[in-house]
């Protein structure tokens, strides 16, 4: 069988109606190009709004983007944005599974491992402890997760508005946030 190892990494919360962006990534052992097929199935309460790169199929009634992905190196790498319909109740735990199969001489299929639940909450998916902020830590790890993906559309201009201001809040008759006035002149801390 052919040896590689899958992963995503999934915020553990977002804001329902809200995008947050989910990766998944394939290494396959050795050098050389590497053929596969990624199927990533979602809660039935999201939605894809965009992927790169662009997913082969959407299926509405499974709930599952397909790729058809053929990789120089042994290595791809997967983003795509989703967003919990606007009506999902707060605290609900939305649960994501995928599998991967790859083919380089004979072909193998895993399951893809790493992060796989989200709870729906009132924060913003970068705000990993759930203070209100996107603080240096924050800000700095989403560009690494997030970053690399330059020319997918992926933008990471409110994370930046977040982390310039006092912070942000959720509106829950406008079901959005709401960033805070900046903290001091010029976006320094």
């Amino acid at each position: 069988p052919v040896r590689f190892q899958s992963n995503r990494f999934l915020p553990a919360h977002s804001a329902p109606g809200q995008p947050f962006p989910v990766v998944i990534t394939v290494e396959c052992e050795g050098p050389g190009p590497v053929s596969l097929i990624l199927r990533e199935q979602l809660p039935r309460e999201c939605t894809p709004v965009r992927a790169f790169p662009p997913y082969s199929t959407w299926d509405p009634e499974r709930h599952t983007l397909k790729w058809l992905h053929h990789a120089g190196g042994g290595k791809a790498s997967f983003l795509y944005m989703a967003r919990a319909s606007r009506d999902t109740s707060m605290g609900s735990e939305l649960h994501f599974k995928g599998i991967v199969t790859v083919r380089k001489g004979r072909s193998d299929t895993q399951p893809v491992a790493g992060s796989d639940t989200l709870e729906v909450l009132p924060l913003h998916w970068a705000d990993s402890n759930g203070d209100g902020r996107i603080d240096d830590e924050e800000i700095l790890s989403a560009y690494e997760e997030f970053g690399r993906f330059e020319g997918s559309g992926f933008e990471l201009k409110e994370v930046e508005a977040i982390w310039a201001a006092e912070g942000y809040e959720w509106n829950k008759e406008t079901r959005a946030f709401r960033i805070l006035e900046q903290a001091h002149p010029g976006g320094e801390r």
